[in-house]
């Protein structure tokens, strides 16, 4: 996704999100990139998905303007019936890309 209406409308699929937690595991930087391996949490519609991610974000001027998660275990999270209709189709791929632009 692209742009800040993109990533408004992605943000908006997750309003129902009764809890979450981010845990950093590692972290790693290497210029304006900074690596994080985590495992996030979140409870939505009475269900909870714990998993874990490689988080790749370039930082500038102290705003993150690229941002790509990896997820291990995104089958997972699909199967779980957490998020509404369609959410993956829409959204998910093998790489999702939040950009600032």
């Amino acid at each position: 996704m692209e742009g800040k209406e993109d990533f408004f409308n992605w943000f908006m699929e997750f309003i129902a999100c009764e809890h979450m937690e981010c845990n950093v595991l590692r972290a790693a930087a290497d210029g304006d990139w900074v690596l994080t391996q985590r495992r996030d949490s979140w409870t939505m519609n009475g269900v909870k998905v714990t998993m874990e991610l490689m988080g790749s974000f370039e930082v500038r001027d102290g705003q993150i303007v690229t941002w790509l998660d990896y997820i291990c275990d995104r089958e997972q999270w699909e199967a779980s019936g957490q998020m509404p209709e369609g959410f993956f189709q829409r959204w998910a791929s093998d790489t999702v890309v939040y950009e600032k632009v």
